[in-house]
């Protein structure tokens, strides 16, 4: 998994981590019931699966700059990259000529909304098919023309070029990275049940002080209380009291 784990020193003191979003590959939700079509996803992607995800220009300029990567990356920043958005009437067609067999590989994975228009990018142009004749009739349908890929990997382009054959070298890294994904989600939880512990067990500190506190102060006044009536039982006033009293 070291293709997407992206490892970066911080370009500048108090550098806010949360602005690099991180590997397209790592970004990607994958449901179980589309394993299948991981293959397919990642040929759709191609080189792109390993472009790193920022938040705007300056972010990426100050990692290539300064943040001692270890190799090359693309960087893919938020706020300048134009992400291709199929129209609605182009994914009628696709229904219309596909007979659910297609779908578009924007739909197939699962992100956050944040890194939405990377998405868009990475996977918004392309539909996968689940065999050749529905890729050949999406791709060459004059109402559609959207590039097409097999559920095996072959790839249907509008220009007339077809390609295919063995795997991607990335076969599998998809479903891999959902193993990480959980136990980055597993952990974030952990993290957070920690933080809601320790706050409960400082409230819980600072109680316990507050009680040792007031229970010093009410032995402190118990004791003041009993010098006072010891005091107030040997004086003269309370002599000739009891004394009269006695009477």
């Amino acid at each position: 998994m070291s293709a997407i784990d992206f490892q970066y020193a911080d370009p500048a003191p108090n550098f806010d981590r949360s602005k690099v979003k991180g590997v397209v590959a790592s970004l990607v939700s994958l449901d179980a019931e589309h394993n299948n079509k991981s293959t397919a996803l990642e040929v759709t992607a191609g080189g792109r699966l390993y472009n790193v995800v920022v938040e705007n220009e300056q972010v990426g300029k100050q990692l290539l700059e300064r943040g001692q990567l270890r190799k090359r990356v693309t960087i893919i920043p938020l706020n300048k990259i134009n992400a291709f958005k199929v129209s609605a009437q182009k994914l009628a067609a696709v229904n219309r000529v596909a007979a659910g067999k297609a779908r578009l590989a924007l739909t197939l994975v699962g992100y956050d909304d944040e890194v939405a228009t990377a998405m868009m990018y990475v996977f918004g142009d392309t539909v996968v098919c689940d065999d050749e004749e529905t890729a050949k009739a999406v791709t060459f349908d004059r109402d559609i023309g959207l590039k097409s890929v097999t559920l095996k990997g072959d790839v249907y382009d509008p220009s007339g070029t077809l390609s295919g054959g063995a795997a991607p070298s990335s076969s599998g890294i998809l479903v891999k990275a959902q193993d990480v994904r959980r136990c980055e989600l597993e952990l974030r939880e952990a993290r957070e049940l920690l933080r809601e512990l320790e706050g409960e067990a400082a409230a819980s500190r600072a109680n316990r002080q507050a009680f040792e506190t007031r229970a010093r102060e009410v032995e402190l006044k118990e004791h003041q209380t009993n010098l006072l009536r010891q005091a107030q039982e040997g004086s003269n006033a309370a002599r000739v009291f009891t004394f009269v009293y006695s009477i």
